[in-house]
């Protein structure tokens, strides 16, 4: 994990004519693995909600809890700095 909370991995960026599509490949993981959601405590009260792939809007909900990936690098002895 680096220091701004992203998983390692690369980026491939598709240019067609002046148009471009970036596709981010986390290291380790198949191509359709993008993204972890945490949220802090500061949003406890916020409504987000999330679409995929021009799908409908969907709230999303709230766990108290912490992000199981995160605390399984920290068992793993991986930091921010790895």
């Amino acid at each position: 994990m680096m220091s701004d909370g992203t998983l390692k991995g690369y980026v491939f960026i598709n240019f067609e004519g002046n148009e471009y599509v970036i596709d981010y490949k986390v290291a380790g993981f198949s191509k359709e693995y993008q993204v972890e959601v945490f949220a802090p405590t500061v949003m406890e009260q916020a409504t987000l909600t999330y679409g995929v792939e021009n799908g409908h809007w969907k709230e999303m909900q709230y766990q108290r809890e912490y992000d199981p990936a995160f605390i399984h690098s920290l068992r793993n002895g991986a930091t921010a700095r790895n």
